[in-house]
């Protein structure tokens, strides 16, 4: 059985950037590159059948709005805001989803890079999470908090790819 495991303060790339002072839309490239390769790598040992194309050269984020109290507008001082996100989707729906909002009134605006499969239920197509990252606002660097759902004896392993991607981003720091 899966339990919930979080893990703070995880580089996530060697690329610099102040979230705090920066708007999410010019997070560097590399930066979401090497975090997507990361959190690929521990959805990959958390289920071995998790398979995604490689991060593209290039990619474009898609805008929708949406109510402050989404999914279900119950408060009557509801106001609209963005939600951004990219998907990649590889085989047997499995993907990666980067997304934040722009607009939302509290101001913790996080970008959250995190696992999709979508699972079938007899009424409906959701997703299931495996990996879920994300970095607030307020951050000054790519530290990130995972939250995974994971065999206990899958720890080493997670621990392992962390502490060798913590050396990929030292050996490939830029500011």
């Amino acid at each position: 059985m899966s339990d919930l495991k979080v893990y703070e303060n995880i580089q996530v790339s060697g690329v610099q950037y102040d979230f705090s002072r920066h708007p999410h839309e010019s997070i560097p490239h590399r930066l979401f590159a090497d975090w997507t390769a990361l959190t690929r790598k521990i959805a990959n040992a958390v289920n071995p059948t998790f398979n995604i194309p490689a991060f593209p050269e290039f990619f474009k984020f898609t805008t929708v709005m949406i109510h402050s109290d989404e999914p279900y507008p119950s408060d009557e001082n509801y106001y609209t805001l963005d939600f951004v996100y990219f998907e990649l989707t590889g085989d047997k729906d499995y993907g990666i989803r980067i997304s934040f909002e722009n607009g939302r009134w509290s101001g913790d605006n996080s970008v959250v890079i995190e696992t999709t499969e979508y699972v079938t239920y007899a009424t409906s197509f959701q997703p299931n999470f495996i990996v879920s990252s994300h970095i607030p606002k307020a951050a000054t660097s790519p530290l990130a908090r995972f939250h995974i759902w994971h065999e206990a004896e899958k720890t080493p392993e997670i621990e392992g790819i962390f502490a060798r991607h913590l050396e990929y981003c030292l050996s490939h720091a830029t500011t």
